[in-house]
């Protein structure tokens, strides 16, 4: 009865991390299409003008607390019966109501003192509405009972009409204000069937606001809340801030930029939530495989990340009029900026997972609060004089001060010698430069990717720094994390 009872538990978690990473994949996907396809459809101040709204949007949703969503899904798979499951849902979904709403109207009261034109305040207005609905999703509710197809599912189905729509109704520059406005029909459609579903499986949920409630558990939900809030302002402020101290033109060549830059960072993500677990485990009772994990990953992180910035920094302007086509030339240097800053991204990102891991979350918090202020100081100070550039430089400034905080505490953790582990994956992407060259003269920049990527890695290979073996423990890793 036992083992039965296991086999299910089994079963559920990999259909759980099916539908998981389906939705991720398909989202992925869908975001990097229709990115690319709205930056050929609109000139490169419309694209600017289009990403700055909703990152001003997006800035008033951290009022919503994410911690009450992760404390909900902790309440509710832990909860004893229907009854308490849905005490704790109406509690949430009232509280996170408000929240949204007061989120929104703050958001109104802001936006005449935004010096901008008509359309940018119309466009800053219409995804206000989008944030408004999508801070109202209820997919947490499905992660606490460990149904996730109830909320995956009509996730990848709702993407997928929105893009639909993107390629059907956003066709030239007057459709700029189309796209926030699919945006929010998606969410609509997105909130309408998870309440369905919600209400299929649990029954009716009603707005109970309970004010001891809210005072019991604020505390708890401000603490979970906290990392979320400072990771969107590190990653971002740098974008608000030049929208207010630059313009329109040169937020759009920053957003087309950056796109290509968190796509390549957004490969490790994935890896970083499956060998945390790990990490945590290893570190409490195996120190020896603690060890192990962390060079592995380490050595993995200079391996992908080394290639890839010297790569696109050669050759970001074929990989800019690749994909952007000749008006977006002016973000070429912003991408070369950008990509060198991968390599500190990769490997202060293994740094904080691994903190967190092991028990040093006020070392993570304390190390994105400098981060935070020292991008702030050098965007007031590199902005006015350099523009897109200065902006760039601000998010490298961030990381190097962090890295340098990271790598302190990491170091009290487990010591680390970083150059035995970078020179192999720097001396191999060096001698790809000349093949890749020579390669790029038939014009096919995927064909010369591969090729590049295969000589990059016979080079590694030879120079003896290819980690077979440390992959593959990554590897049994990841597949035992998935059966657990």
């Amino acid at each position: 009865m036992q083992n039965i009872e296991n086999s299910k538990n089994i079963l559920r978690i990999l259909r759980n991390t099916f539908f998981l990473y389906s939705s991720f994949s398909v989202n992925q996907i869908i975001i990097f299409f229709t990115t690319f396809y709205l930056a050929r459809i609109f000139s490169p101040l419309n694209y600017g003008k289009l990403s700055f709204s909703f990152t001003v949007a997006n800035y008033f949703s951290l009022f919503n607390l994410a911690g009450f969503s992760i404390l909900g899904m902790r309440w509710i798979a832990t909860a004893k019966d229907n009854q308490q499951i849905k005490f704790h849902i109406n509690q949430i979904v009232s509280i996170r109501t408000i929240l949204s709403f007061l989120a929104f109207l703050t958001l109104c009261i802001f936006l005449p003192f935004i010096k901008k034109d008509e359309e940018l305040l119309s466009l800053i207005f219409l995804y206000g509405l989008v944030i408004l609905v999508s801070n109202l999703s209820l997919g947490w509710i499905f992660h606490g009972i460990q149904k996730m197809e109830f909320s995956e599912i009509p996730s990848i189905i709702s993407s997928v009409i929105y893009i639909n729509l993107i390629f059907l109704l956003v066709k030239s520059e007057h459709h700029l204000l189309r796209v926030p406005l699919i945006a929010l029909w998606q969410y609509i459609f997105l909130f309408t069937i998870t309440v369905f579903f919600m209400q299929r499986l649990l029954g009716k949920v009603y707005i109970d606001f309970n004010i001891s409630f809210l005072k019991e558990n604020l505390n708890s939900a401000l603490t979970f809340s906290v990392f979320p809030i400072l990771v969107y302002l590190v990653n971002n402020i740098e974008k608000l801030l030049l929208g207010f101290m630059s313009n329109n033109l040169e937020v759009g060549y920053y957003f087309a930029s950056y796109r290509i830059f968190y796509l390549l960072y957004s490969l490790v993500i994935p890896l970083y939530g499956a060998i945390f677990p790990a990490l945590s485990r290893y570190y409490t009772y195996a120190p020896d495989s603690f060890k192990k994990l962390c060079y592995s990953a380490i050595d993995l992180m200079f391996i992908l990340s080394i290639p890839i910035a010297i790569i696109f920094f050669l050759f970001a302007t074929q990989i800019i009029m690749f994909i952007y086509r000749y008006r977006y030339i002016s973000a070429v240097p912003i991408l070369q900026i950008l990509t060198l800053n991968l390599i500190l991204i990769y490997i202060n990102s293994f740094f904080s997972q691994a903190l967190l891991a092991t028990g040093k979350e006020d070392k993570v918090i304390f190390n994105l609060i400098i981060q935070g202020i020292s991008i702030l100081i050098s965007c007031i100070f590199f902005i006015p004089k350099m523009g897109t550039k200065g902006a760039s430089y601000s998010q490298i400034f961030g990381q190097l001060i962090a890295f340098f905080i990271y790598y302190r505490e990491f170091n009290r953790i487990l010591e680390v010698n970083l150059l035995r582990f970078m020179w192999r994956p720097f001396v191999a992407s060096l001698a790809i430069i000349i093949p890749f060259k020579l390669l790029y003269l038939d014009r096919n920049l995927i064909i010369s990717f591969l090729g590049a990527g295969s000589f990059y890695i016979l080079v590694l290979t030879i120079l003896g720094g290819l980690p077979w073996n440390e992959m593959r423990l990554i590897w049994n890793i990841i597949k035992s994390n998935q059966n657990k």
